[in-house]
This record gives C-alpha cells, structure tokens and sequence, in this order.
C-alpha cells in the first residue's frame, strides 16, 4: 500500500509544478541559440501578399516573417509538440503560434452551373480564366462538384497587429506618391499586380485535398445520369475509423467513361485534383477505398514537417501605408483594379437558339439517336407486276408509326421523284421498303426490305427478281448530338 508523507497541499504544489514544467513552451534566450534553432514549420506562410483577382498568393512578403531577434538580442522559442518537443523560434512578426492535433476526414460537395465556377477550376490550374464567347456552351454544358477532403490542422498562429514591414515592401511604399490620381495611377497599378490586393493575416496550417469535377450535363443526361443524381452520390473514401463509400449508381458514373486531361474533350467528366501540404502523395484514391489508404495515411504523418495553408484571413493591403493619404489612395487603386477584373454576372436565361422541342431546359438533348429523316423515291425500273400489261406500280414507305405511299404510275420503269419528310425520328429503327402492284382485286407485294439509317445522304439501289427501286435517305441529327446513328453528343454554344 503507497502512502503520502508530505501534507496534502505541498502535495499539490508539486504536481502543479510538475505539470507546468511539462506545457511551458515559452522562453527568452541569448542570440547563440536563437541562431542555432530551426524556425517552426511554415513561419514564412504569413505575411504574403494574396490576389483576389486570381485568388493566389503572389510570393511577394508584405511581412517581415523572417527577423528574429528582439532589439535586446532576445527571441521568442516554442517546444514543437509534433516534433519531438524541439525549441523552435518564431519571427517577431508572429504571435499566437500554438502546436494541435486536429484532424477532419470528410466531404463537402456543392454543384453549379454557372460558367464563373470555371474560373476557380483554372485558377487551381494557374490559369486565368477569361470568360468570352464559350460561355453559353460552358453553362449550358458543364456543371462542377466539388469534394473537399480536409486534415485539419497541425499549427496555427497570426502576425501581430503592427508588424514589422518587409525591407522591399517598406520601400515600396516610402517612394510611392503620395496622393492617387491619373498621373500616379500606374504607379499604385505596379505595387497590386506585385504584391496583390490583401496580404495573409492568420493562417491554420496542416494539408487538404480537392478534387473538382467538371461534368458535361448533356453527356450525363444522355448516358442516364441526372445532375442532381451525380451530385448526391455517396463520394468519398476510406481512412482508419472513418469508413466511407461509394453507391453502386456513383462507381457505375466514374466509371462510364474514361477520365480526359482535356477540359473541352468529348468525354463525360474531367477533374482535377490538389493536394496541399504534405508530400508523396498524389490525391487519387480507389474506388473500392482499400489499395490507396497507404499513400493517404503516409501523407498524414507529413503534414507534421511539411505544412501548408488550409485556411487563412486577409487584411487589406491598404492597412500598411504609413500615412493617411497613400492609405486612402492605394484604397482607391485596389477598388478600381477590383472592379475592372470584375467577372460580370449575367441574368439572362440560357437561348436555346430557337424552340426546338426536343431539348430539355438546360439545351440539352432529350434523348440521343434522334434525327430528321427525309425520303426521295426516285424511280423504279424492270417491274414485274402483270405478266400481259403494264406495272400498276407504288411504293410504300414506313417509320415507326409514320407512313407514306407514292402515287401509282402505269409502267414498268416508273419515275416519281417524290420526297417525304418523316420529321423526328428514332435513328435505331430502319426504313421500311415495299414495292406495289395495284391490281383490281388484291395489290400484289412485289418486294420488301429494310433499310438501316446512317447520318448524311445516301443513294440506295434496292434489287429484286420481280423490279427495282433507286430512294435517296437523308439523315440529319437532332441538335447537339452526332455520329453514324446520332448516338453521340456534340458541343455547340446554340
């Protein structure tokens, strides 16, 4: 049995005094080990400049993230927690750095179908998205998901309220003018395109993943998958305890068709996937959640040394200026610059290009193999009907439900160039042929034959012992869909 000599309140004391020797994290020490320590992971993630245009960092520092040492040869250290309780130093621009262990394993999807959505897909290619005479297309055929896997976070921390400026940047501002007007615009134009519109303020720090899909509606819709449906399907995947799946519906859709680099390729989605922090790891992950958890779980582990931003404030880059009139005037540049890269929205509904009745309200086709058929029966020659007269002949034509007859011409080689437009029709079912001899008690069938449908103008001879028939088929696919059967969709902006 243990017992206690000491008094119960002396007791206390100490493991008080124990347990703050354990979470102190905090002291001022001489400038050798200043120097001699490593920064925390990611000091140098505040401070950047951050363009709301592009919605980028630009890698130019407002901030001095990099100073150190106190005007009296003093720095600030941290015990990193994640690290093995290493001494780290902190830049005298940071406070409120703490060390955590946060981790959130889920999905947050939403679907769109304005063209602007584009833009944040390109920007996470570098790229910046103009949106110009591809946007009827783009809106009438693309709608994007996004799928946001977060591990959150591993640090976080802040800049103080009155930072110490960056060398260039605070020279920067001691040689811009100090009033903005027409004579000066250029000037305070060089200073956003440089180092942006705001600067990064308060950082979380740990890694991210996401993955935007861009998925063609029409394509969708004519493959048997509807916007809504794709967008509710169970995406996600499988790490340790969090167990995620995927529905049959969702696995049958990624797997229609084969995954294209190409934004405007033909197949039915693109996506593409960022993975922020952390190393060796790509962001794909199976469908079946079990062959790719290695790669994930080895990412996680990390993110420790190798963070990055997953989320972040901004504060103006305006708040800097060191006096009340460049305040006011870079103020004044970064609302024009903001308003002259506006995206304008537009509240127009998506034309159709005409009222065509066969596309739904997104201009998408219906349904695929569908196209207007038109029939020239030209002639007929060597018609065998009546052995003593002439051939009674005619032919008769059908499509489905729809039928035609020619007139009946009294000869064996008969000429009667006569067209039929058979409007919309299903392109899997063939046309129909028969030759006629009209007799006074019951016509006689000459000949019968079917006839496949293929997109364009086709001359077609149709031959047989008792006469035959020259027709022309012309073929031309519904809006927006193409090939031989009309079997497959086309991009068009109408």
């Amino acid at each position: 049995m243990f017992s206690f000599s000491a008094p119960p309140r002396l007791f206390m004391s100490l493991l008080f005094f124990l347990h703050l020797s354990t979470v102190l994290t905090c002291d001022n020490t001489m400038q050798h080990d200043c120097e001699c320590a490593p920064f925390v992971p990611g000091h140098n993630l505040v401070g950047e400049g951050f363009n709301l245009v592009t919605l980028q960092r630009t890698g130019a520092f407002l901030i001095d993230v990099y100073s150190f040492l106190s005007p009296n040869g003093t720095c600030i250290l941290r015990r990193n927690p994640l690290q093995g309780n290493m001494l780290q130093k902190l830049p005298l621009s940071v406070v409120d750095w703490r060390a955590f262990r946060r981790c959130k394993v889920g999905i947050s999807s939403s679907m769109h179908t304005s063209v602007s959505v584009l833009v944040v897909y390109l920007i996470m290619k570098k790229s910046i998205f103009k949106v110009k005479s591809s946007q009827q297309l783009l809106h009438n055929t693309i709608f994007i998901i996004y799928i946001i896997i977060c591990c959150l976070s591993v640090f976080s921390y802040r800049v103080s309220e009155k930072p110490p400026l960056s060398y260039e940047f605070s020279q920067v501002l001691k040689n811009l003018p100090s009033s903005y007007n027409i004579s000066t615009r250029a000037q305070y134009r060089r200073i956003i395109e440089t180092y942006g519109t705001h600067y990064i303020r308060q950082v979380y720090l740990g890694g991210r993943i996401r993955r935007v899909t861009a998925t063609r509606t029409c394509l969708a819709s004519l493959s048997g998958f509807s916007a809504s449906a794709v967008y509710k399907a169970d995406m996600t995947v499988k790490d340790n305890n969090h167990h995620f799946t995927l529905s049959l519906r969702q696995k049958q859709y990624l797997k229609s068709c084969p995954v294209s680099s190409s934004l405007y390729s033909s197949s039915l989605h693109q996506h593409y996937t960022e993975v922020v922090g952390g190393k060796d790891w790509t962001g794909e992950f199976a469908l079946n959640g079990t062959k790719s958890d290695q790669g994930y779980r080895k990412w996680l582990t990390t993110l420790k040394d190798h963070p990055d931003v997953v989320q972040y404030s901004l504060r103006p880059m305006y708040e800097l200026a060191t006096s009340q009139t460049k305040r006011q005037g870079m103020k004044a540049a970064i609302e024009k610059y903001l308003k002259d890269n506006a995206i304008k929205n537009s509240s127009k509904q998506p034309s159709c290009g005409g009222s065509d009745q066969d596309l739904d309200s997104s201009c998408c086709p219906k349904k695929a193999r569908r196209g207007t058929l038109e029939v020239t029966v030209i002639r007929g020659w060597n018609l065998k009907g009546d052995y003593w007269h002439q051939t009674d002949g005619f032919v008769k034509l059908r499509h489905g439900s729809n039928r035609y007859t020619t007139r009946i011409i009294h000869l064996n080689n008969p000429v009667w160039n006569e067209s039929h437009n058979f409007s919309m029709v299903d392109t899997l079912q063939s046309l129909h042929v028969e030759l006629w001899d009209e007799d006074t008690w019951q016509n006689d069938l000459l000949f019968s034959r079917f006839v496949p449908l293929k997109q364009g103008t086709h001359h077609h001879t149709l031959t047989s012992p008792k006469g035959n028939v020259e027709i022309i088929i012309i073929l031309t696919c519904d809006h927006k869909l193409a090939g031989d059967s009309c079997e497959r969709y086309k991009p068009s902006p109408n």
